[in-house]
């Protein structure tokens, strides 16, 4: 059991104004709940170049991100609560060279966070916590021919005794592991499509709106001087516009290199939650996770 003096949780002793980069992917699913976890999906980078066939590669897939303490409530016993609000500003690029550049995304987004961190004698008791954000977008391709203005919601739920859901890394006999459902509402316009088919239908269609229930899960075993990280997500967009369902799933095995620096190999396949085009690719670069 937590006493007072190990009260209140990290994430809620964040000074107003104070500001942290981070750098990953999947940035807003990570409820944090203010107690130091293993870290997230690192950021993809890779570059090839085939001199002979003039040829080059780039690829980046991930997120940088701005966080910025709006304001924090602590709490000071650990039956209370501590709140806690941030503002998140987020670059985000899945960017691959080797496809055409209407299939590629650069994003630019703010959003503001409401946190909800049960204290550690309340969450034992199997009381909630949440997390709630609202946010703009603007998304481009990496020739800046596509303009798609989009506005959403999240939210994320935790909870100890439904097998810690959304919290962070439980330690079972040697088995760490974690696992977060999370709900995204997505409202938006694409106003120009940038020559991408998928967009075209949902320019066509006016308005679209979107609901994208997720789970993603992350395994984090005690081998190799716990270097070693599996993360596996499941996602599924219901696109009413267009009155038509798109899967997505994922998996990636990371294994750090350095304090912050990862090999990784990623696969993906369904459909992006972006655009809704097929995927069904490998990654396998240097990673970055803060």
């Amino acid at each position: 059991q937590q006493n007072a003096q190990q009260y209140p949780p990290k994430l809620a002793e964040r000074e107003p104004s104070d500001r942290v980069v981070r750098v990953g992917r999947k940035l807003a699913d990570s409820i944090g709940l203010g107690v130091q976890s293993a870290p997230g999906r690192a950021l993809i980078l890779s570059y090839s170049e085939d001199g002979e066939k003039e040829t080059e590669r780039l690829v980046v897939n991930g997120s940088v991100q701005l966080s910025n303490v709006v304001s924090q409530k602590p709490a000071t016993d650990p039956s209370e609560r501590s709140t806690f609000v941030e503002d998140l500003y987020t670059m985000s690029f899945d960017v691959d060279q080797t496809r055409e550049t209407e299939e590629d995304t650069i994003s630019f987004a703010w959003g503001r966070t409401w946190h909800l961190i049960p204290g550690w004698t309340a969450a034992e008791d199997g009381r909630f916590g949440w997390n709630s954000s609202l946010g703009i977008s603007y998304a481009t391709d990496r020739h800046w021919d596509r303009d798609v203005y989009q506005a959403s919601w999240k939210g994320l739920l935790s909870k100890q005794t439904w097998g810690r859901m959304g919290y962070p890394l439980a330690d079972h006999g040697g088995l760490r592991f974690a696992w977060q459902p999370t709900l995204e509402a997505q409202v938006g316009k694409v106003a120009d499509d940038g020559g991408n088919a998928m967009l075209a239908m949902q320019k066509a269609a006016g308005t679209y709106y979107r609901l994208i229930p997720k789970l993603e899960a992350q395994y984090w075993p005690r081998i190799l001087d716990d270097r070693l990280q599996f993360f596996a997500s499941a996602a599924r967009v219901h696109d009413y516009s267009l009155d038509e369902g798109f899967g997505q799933y994922s998996a990636d095995l990371q294994f750090r290199i350095a304090a912050n620096m990862w090999l990784v190999a990623s696969y993906t396949k369904g459909h992006s939650v972006i655009t809704l085009d097929k995927v069904d690719r490998w990654l396998l670069g240097f990673g970055v996770a803060l």
